[in-house]
């Protein structure tokens, strides 16, 4: 199983960025690709800019440890396998942002990284902007 690790410095309080990331049900506000977020109790459906629609289910969204996890469980990409952690840490006036996800098969790491790495950029400026 591959893993794709991200952490990024986010020029707010952390208090800002877990606002962001763990507000689930708008996680369209954060990520550009995405045109809209339904919720149906624990999933997710997020339709991307493309017509594709992801479905996930939030496997936790932890206040307390700033730590939101999905697993992606219906895509058009060929996972068999996908699960993913968001943590907001605090660093002083501002806070580190970490993305980590779990893929199978490894080949799919090389067209999803790049796609994270411009999410992770999109996240910055819609929590630094807010």
């Amino acid at each position: 199983m591959a893993t794709i690790h991200k952490e990024i410095t986010i020029n707010r309080p952390v208090a800002d960025l877990w606002k962001a990331l763990s507000d689930v049900a708008h996680v369209d506000r954060l990520l550009g690709y995405l045109d809209g977020v339904e919720m149906d109790g624990n999933y997710r459906l997020c339709s991307l800019d493309n017509g594709a629609r992801l479905r996930e289910v939030i496997i936790s969204n932890d206040d307390a440890r700033r730590r939101m996890a999905y697993s992606v469980i219906e895509e058009p990409f060929g996972f068999e396998h996908h699960s993913a952690s968001w943590n907001a840490v605090a660093d002083g006036e501002q806070s580190t942002f970490i993305w980590i996800t779990d893929v199978l098969p490894d080949s799919v790491v090389e067209a999803l990284e790049p796609l994270i790495d411009q999410s992770i950029a999109d996240i910055r400026t819609a929590v630094e902007s807010a």
